[in-house]
């Protein structure tokens, strides 16, 4: 079993699969200690340190815990150092003779077949792809020599390795350093046992702003990928390519910042931030099989690349462009011409920005909505999404054209940029006008 975990302490902090308990090396006292209840500790003898120059520690580091026959080893982030644990013979040892570099920050980590490997990461403002495996004979981190179509920035916020397949699964997320790109972003795979990379499909970016997320990175257990969500947990299956929705009760279950492993079929959060002297439990548990018996299919996660070449695909498109120019105008000219009409600027508000706006007041001011959101608000979230985002703006912008032209308020509706990710884009009825606008609509 793969036992994976990230953690921020001044000393190494670990699940010990084996007994379901935390574990802990404290480096000041040099005890080894486990967690009997939350926040109270035992200590189960003292910790013999080898080579171990506590000196050559950052001052502040995350790391990355995994589990060799019956060994701990602890990957600091960001640096090639490498820490072994023997919990019978409590011995902490230093097994790296790498020093910092400082370019794999957030790297994707994992052991496999009693190996350790760290892929790409982040560093000195740049992405990188670099795969390297840790050498216990030579006790350097090695180079890996891929093969196959692989991604340019390899990161951890959407990646996991799957034990019983052998796989990798990732998705490149954009480089946040040159441009916020919302180009449909690339699924891979990695099989370890033939060292090649393929490309899956691409997963479009309005189909996961669609998730409403909670955080940015997603949590991989199981060899699922789960998406914390406002609306309920997203989980991806990336084996079967398919999507779900979790229906459940147990919607704190998943939170980043929660360790949260699996032990066969059972899936375990241990929630670190309880009070100190609450009674919760602080170890809750959930079955797999439970999990997906109260989540609903929803789609597939990737949209596969297509089989036809792309000489005979561009034949193809300009052979039926006239067919899909027909289809097309048959099924949105009623609802284009309706909404040209509607939305006409200058004239009064139409039924649907006066029903908008009444709802978007009842929420209060300073109310932040999302796209998700507007569009919910309006009636129009069973449409696809370019019909979503013309019907969007187009009433946006008829609302403010209408309240500049006849009340001198230049923005009834603001764009302000998302507090989760500044990439996106929020909206707010303009706190400055927001009782001038109230007696507007209600009159």
């Amino acid at each position: 079993m793969l036992l994976y975990s990230t953690w921020a302490f001044a000393d190494f902090e670990f699940m010990n699969s084996n007994h379901l308990k935390m574990e802990r090396i404290d480096f000041k006292s040099k005890k080894y200690s486990q967690e009997l209840q939350l926040n109270h500790w035992e200590v189960l003898g003292d910790v013999e340190f080898q080579s171990v120059n506590l000196a050559d520690l950052p001052p502040k580091y995350i790391y990355n815990t995994f589990e060799i026959k019956g060994h701990f080893f602890f990957v600091i982030s960001g640096t090639g150092q490498v820490y072994e644990f023997d919990p019978l013979k409590r011995i902490l040892s230093r097994v790296d003779q790498t020093f910092y570099r400082g370019y794999n920050f957030g790297a994707l980590q994992f052991s496999h077949k009693d190996s350790l490997f760290s892929f790409g990461g982040i560093g000195f403002w740049h992405y990188n792809n670099v795969l390297t495996f840790f050498d216990f004979q030579t006790k350097e981190w090695e180079l890996v020599k891929p093969k196959g179509e692989m991604p340019n920035r390899i990161y951890t916020t959407f990646s996991g390795y799957s034990k019983r397949e052998g796989k990798l699964f990732m998705l490149e997320i954009p480089d946040a350093f040159v441009s916020s790109s919302i180009l449909p972003l690339d699924f891979y795979e990695y099989d370890l046992k033939s060292y090649v990379w393929s490309k899956k499909g691409s997963v479009s970016v309005d189909f996961l702003n669609s998730f409403e997320k909670r955080y940015s990175e997603a949590i991989w257990v199981n060899d699922l990928f789960i998406i914390s969500s406002i609306t309920g947990e997203i989980i991806v299956d990336p084996i079967k390519n398919k999507c779900y929705k979790y229906l459940g009760s147990k919607t704190s279950f998943f939170i980043p910042g929660f360790k949260v492993f699996a032990k066969g079929n059972m899936l375990y959060s241990y929630k670190k931030d309880f009070p100190e002297k609450s009674n919760k439990n602080y170890l809750d548990s959930l079955d797999i099989r439970v999990l997906m018996s109260q989540s609903e299919e929803i789609g597939p996660f990737y949209t596969a690349p297509s089989w036809i070449n792309h000489e005979w695909y561009l034949y193809l498109i300009f052979s039926v462009i006239f067919l899909v120019s027909l289809l097309f105008n048959l099924k949105y000219f009623k609802n284009w011409r309706k909404l040209k009409v509607s939305f006409l600027k200058g004239g009064d508000l139409s039924p649907e920005a006066l029903s908008f706006l009444d709802k978007c007041l009842a929420l209060g001011v300073n109310h932040t909505l999302t796209s998700h959101e507007i569009t919910y608000l309006m009636g129009y979230d069973n449409q696809s999404y370019d019909t979503q985002r013309q019907y969007r703006s187009k009433l946006i912008n008829h609302i403010n054209a209408h309240f500049k032209n006849n009340y001198n308020i230049p923005n009834v509706i603001v764009r302000i940029s998302s507090n989760s990710d500044k990439r996106f884009v929020d909206y707010v009825i303009s706190p400055h006008d927001f009782q001038k606008i109230r007696e507007i609509v209600n009159m």
